[in-house]
């Protein structure tokens, strides 16, 4: 591969390092002239870091730069007093500092003891000493782009292995010192300070001037009143003249005003007057509408009744015909079972017929018939008893799972009672212990819980103040809704909000430390609104709402229940008929309601999806929403009293529920072991029976013209009941077609009712409108009318003022007339006042003024002099402010620009450089959080993708070479020091991290790299056209 050297040659190179008694050194010298790439090798040990530690304490660095101490008299090796660092710096170019003084090269000498002090020589090519100042180094530093704080030029072993993998917030600030754009904007920030500086002594000297203004206006003024003595006193008298007139003129001015008032009163009160006459025809008007709109709504109501009764009617008719559709129902079910009945008796007599007909006789007939009989009744007195046991064995069981059943249902009221009193007796006990605290009702560690978020506010920790618990900030305004509110708040009343979730999760950590493993308080997230929603479309329009009934200061409370809630949309109403009728019919819904809540807690949710729930205010009790602490230290002692007899109570019916269950268990114990011996009894009957009735079987002989009898009998009854079934099966039939005749009826009815309900519902609202319009309309009458009456009075007073302002105009004309002629448009009386008592003011100085004219003339001079110097030196220091700051604003977006293009740049190179080898990764920088985050993944996408700290040692430090390198392509050093670069890395990585930085080096001839690591790179980078030069330091001594 050939190389071309492209770069310009540059100074800031480092041409030796010499240490001596520096840490394990005892006289060390590096030459780094002869090449522009270097390997410098050796064991652990042996002193490599040391190099890179006096190259950054030589030339001015802090120890805690360096990573290796925490003060500088650290670095003098044991058993010395002292130890010295000596840099040669190029500085031979054209580009070159202070190149007269120094010549080709500069070299830095720094002196450490253990005593602490530290010294400094600047020294030329010539060996003459130039300075013995840090400043001056400091200036060398920048004039040559020297930066040994900068990771990307000196980067010492222990960022090498934290480079790539340490938090965003710290890579990014790594990215900016790379960069330089710390400095610049370090720089951009004193020169702002500088500017503000510069404005803070302008304001001083704007000041100073203004003072000096003053005095030039005073000895101005001071000389004009030596030259108007006579003037001052003429003007006096003309003043005085003036004076007068001019309260007279203000005096016409005000009649005139009086007059015009007169006639703008006048002409207000034929207004009005005429706007009650165009009123009352009109209210005569809606009073007519009113009353025809009264009459539609009588005779819609008569014809809507007369609706409903002949409704009634027909679902009598309906009701009675279904009955009699059951009725004819049973029967034809009864008739039909009756049929086959006899049916299969026709079948059974046959079948003996056929038997006596075959000649079969048998012996012993009747004695086994009377065996079987008497088997047979034997048989059915036990069953009887048997069928009277188990009844009462059922009864006794049914007792039993009632009493047990009655007793568990009174023993979980007893404990849930004892619960609740628990609960209340500590919730009063706590109330009591906090007396006079507001939180003290919410619970044992709400006040702590708020304290604490108090103090984080303070902190600036949350973006804006959590409110809550909800229900702190609610009050009632009708103490008789209290249950149904808390019914309606439920659970959300101890909420708390927050307005970020940042704030929540900073909520959450708090309630954790306040709380423990103890339930807490629920939170909810949302943007803080200052303004309250506007409900005022989709509030319920009747009876007030949930709404109405909450006192609520807080916008952001109230955006809370009106988000959650919608408790614009909950009408209450004191009782359930009333909620009853606004909710089981469509047209009686009031606009917007989506629930009704009744004062008792019912809850009823409107038609069409009417459903209604019920609710027990006693379990409630409104012991969050009161006015105080002692109202609800009240309200809770009460609780207790009430929950304490009602577990007293409820304690007294556990017990008499267990004696009934063990009764009950007794008597079953007693009803089973009977039932057991009936049950014995009745297998051996129904065995005897079974042997009776089949030696009856076999000997029996029926008799054969009884059976005929019976056979006849039964086919007329067959008949019979063929006729019958046959008659109901048409009756019911009959039914069924009347029920769908009167349906269909009743659904024209309902029809025609709906539609009478709507005209109803909107003649009542028409009515409601126009009677809305009649009051609205009298109210402004009657403000008109009292408008007309305050005019009316009004425009008295007027012109009784009016005729006192004419005679005293009048008199004072005459006054003035007599001492001298009239002035025609005089000024203002205040601006003649101030005049006369100016003059006055000045005649009187002029007066007691000791000087002559020279002095003050000289004086003015002096004074206009230095008034005017300052002023013209005042307005260049305000261009030369306006022009650097204009500056400093295009560098800035100068500045910012640089960023960006910077950040892409290293973006590009570090993706390019990862994907050369078969990675894929991406640099993510956020300049406005200050986050800098490496993505990563494996070679062809073998890994998912993930942060630089999740890497293998190997992969981690090629991720560290690839980002130095993406970073060397923007900004260029005189001087790169890599130290232990390839720490944790494999053979294969570090083979491609060292081709890497090599091809970068050979690619940039004019500029230095140094690499400190305990091995030789491979064979293949040592073979290269341009090698690189090799040091190698001795072993570390045993």
């Amino acid at each position: 591969m050939e190389y071309n050297d492209v770069d310009d040659e540059i100074d800031g190179l480092i041409l030796t390092i010499q240490v001596k008694n520096f840490l394990c050194h005892d006289n060390l010298i590096i030459e780094l002239h002869q090449n522009n790439i270097h390997w410098v090798f050796g064991r652990n040990g042996s002193g490599k870091s040391a190099i890179l530690t006096a190259l950054i304490v030589g030339l001015g660095g802090k120890a805690a730069a360096t990573r290796r101490g925490n003060n500088i008299q650290s670095f003098i090796k044991k058993g010395s007093n002292y130890a010295t660092i000596e840099i040669k710096i190029k500085n031979s170019t054209s580009k070159s500092y202070n190149h007269d003084r120094y010549g080709d090269h500069i070299t830095v000498i720094r002196k450490i003891t253990t005593a602490g002090g530290s010294s400094y020589i600047v020294k030329s090519a010539t060996g003459e000493v130039v300075s013995t100042k840090y400043a001056e180094i400091n200036n060398i530093m920048l004039a040559l782009e020297i930066q040994v704080d900068n990771p990307i030029s000196v980067l010492n072993q222990d960022e090498a292995r934290s480079f790539c993998w340490t938090d965003s917030k710290k890579l990014f600030s790594l990215f900016r010192r790379a960069t330089n754009l710390d400095y610049s904007e370090s720089n951009y920030n004193k020169v702002l300070d500088n500017c503000r500086m510069a404005i803070a002594i302008k304001t001083e000297k704007d000041r100073t001037c203004a003072q000096l203004e003053r005095e030039y206006k005073s000895w101005e003024n001071k000389y004009r009143q030596l030259l108007s003595r006579n003037e001052m006193k003429i003007q006096m008298r003309d003043l005085k003249k003036e004076l007068v007139w001019s309260e007279i003129s203000e005096l016409q001015l005000k009649q005139q005003s009086l007059n015009e008032q007169i006639d703008l009163q006048t002409r207000k009160c034929q207004k009005i007057s005429d706007k009650l006459l165009a009123m009352e025809e009109d209210f005569e008007g809606n009073r007519n509408i009113i009353e025809n709109l009264k009459q539609r709504l009588e005779e819609n109501d008569r014809e809507k009744t007369s609706l409903e009764a002949e409704k009634r009617a027909i679902e009598e008719e309906i009701r009675n015909a279904q009955t009699n559709h059951r009725t004819a129902q049973r029967a034809t079910v009864k008739k039909r079972e009756q049929l086959d009945k006899e049916t299969r008796k026709i079948a059974d007599f046959e079948h003996e017929i056929r038997n006596i007909e075959s000649g079969a006789e048998a012996g012993r007939r009747e004695a086994l018939e009377r065996r079987a009989s008497e088997a047979r009744e034997a048989e059915q007195a036990v069953r009887a008893r048997v069928s009277t046991a188990e009844h009462r064995v059922e009864q006794a069981a049914a007792q039993h799972e009632r009493a047990q059943a009655l007793a568990a249902r009174e023993d979980a009221e007893r404990r849930d009672l004892l619960e609740r009193f628990e609960k209340l007796r500590r919730s009063q006990q706590e109330l009591r212990s906090r007396h006079g605290d507001p939180l003290a009702a919410w619970g044992e560690h709400v006040g702590a819980l708020r304290r604490r978020v108090q103090q984080a506010v303070e902190r600036r920790q949350f973006s804006q103040p959590p409110l809550g618990p909800v229900g702190y900030y609610l009050r009632l305004k009708d103490q008789k809704w209290g249950n149904a509110l808390e019914h309606i708040i439920s659970n959300m009343k101890t909420t708390f909000c927050v307005n970020s979730p940042e704030d929540s999760r900073k909520l959450f950590e708090i309630m954790q430390e306040v709380y423990g493993n103890k339930p807490k308080p629920s939170v909810t997230c949302s943007r803080f609104l200052p303004k309250r929603h506007d409900v005022s479309r989709r509030r319920v329009q009747a009876h007030p709402c949930a709404l109405d009934m909450l006192d609520i200061e807080n916008p952001v409370i109230a955006n809370f229940l009106i988000d959650n809630l919608s408790l614009e949309t909950v009408l209450l109403v004191p009782d359930q008929e009333e909620a009853i009728r606004q909710a089981d019919t469509e047209a009686n819904v009031p606009l917007n309601c989506s629930k009704i809540v009744t004062e008792d807690c019912m809850e009823f949710y409107p038609a069409p999806n009417y459903r209604s729930y019920g609710g027990d205010p006693r379990r409630l009790g409104h012991h969050y929403l009161h006015l105080s602490t002692e109202d609800g230290e009240r309200r809770l002692r009460e609780a207790v009293a009430r929950a304490e007899e009602a577990l007293r109570s409820q304690t007294e019916r556990e017990r008499a529920a267990r004696g009934e269950e063990q009764r009950a268990a007794r008597e079953a114990r007693e009803a089973g072991a009977g039932l057991q011996a009936l049950l014995a009894a009745r297998l051996e009957r129904e065995r005897e029976l079974r042997a009776a009735e089949r030696a009856r079987d076999l000997h029996r002989s029926p008799q054969h013209d009884e059976l005929e009898k019976e056979l006849d009998v039964t086919k007329q009854i067959v008949e019979t009941l063929r006729v019958e079934l046959k008659e109901t099966s048409t009756a019911e039939n009959i039914y069924v077609q009347k029920i769908g005749e009167h349906e269909a009826k009743l659904r024209q009815i309902k029809k025609k009712l709906a539609d009478h309900t709507d005209v109803s519902r909107k003649l009542y609202e028409e009515i409601t409108r126009e009677q809305s319009k009649v009051d609205n309309g009298e109210a402004k009458r009657q403000n008109y009318e009292r408008i007309l009456k305050e005019h009316q009075d009004g425009l008295v007073q007027i012109r009784d003022q009016s005729t006192q302002q004419e005679a005293n105009i009048s008199e004072k004309v005459n006054k003035a007339l007599a001492t001298g002629t009239r002035v025609d448009n005089p000024r203002d009386r205040r601006t003649i006042q101030e005049l006369l008592q100016e003059t006055r003011i000045k005649l009187k100085a002029v007066d007691s003024l000791t000087l002559d004219m020279e002095t003050v003339s000289t004086e003015m001079a002096r004074a206009e002099e230095e008034y005017t110097n300052l002023k013209e030196l005042l307005t260049k220091f305000s261009e030369l402010i306006e022009e650097t700051q204009s500056s400093i604003d295009a560098r800035l977006k100068f500045c910012y620009q640089l960023e960006i293009q910077i950040t892409r740049r290293v973006q590009f190179c570090f993706g390019s450089i990862l994907a050369a080898h078969g990675y894929n990764g991406r640099i993510e920088v956020k300049h406005s959080s200050g986050e800098l985050t490496l993505q990563l993944s494996g070679r062809d996408g073998s890994r998912r993708t993930q942060g630089a700290a999740a890497l293998s040692g190997g992969e981690r430090s090629y991720c560290t070479v690839a980002l130095l390198l993406a970073l060397w392509e923007c900004v260029e050093l005189p001087f790169y020091f890599l130290d232990e670069f390839d720490v944790f890395t494999d053979a294969d990585n570090r083979r491609i991290m060292i081709e890497l930085l090599l091809d970068f080096a050979r690619r940039h001839p004019s500029r230095q790299f140094v690499f400190l690591a305990p091995e030789l790179p491979h064979a293949r980078a040592m073979t290269s056209e341009r090698p690189l030069e090799l040091h190698r330091l001795e072993d570390p001594r045993p």
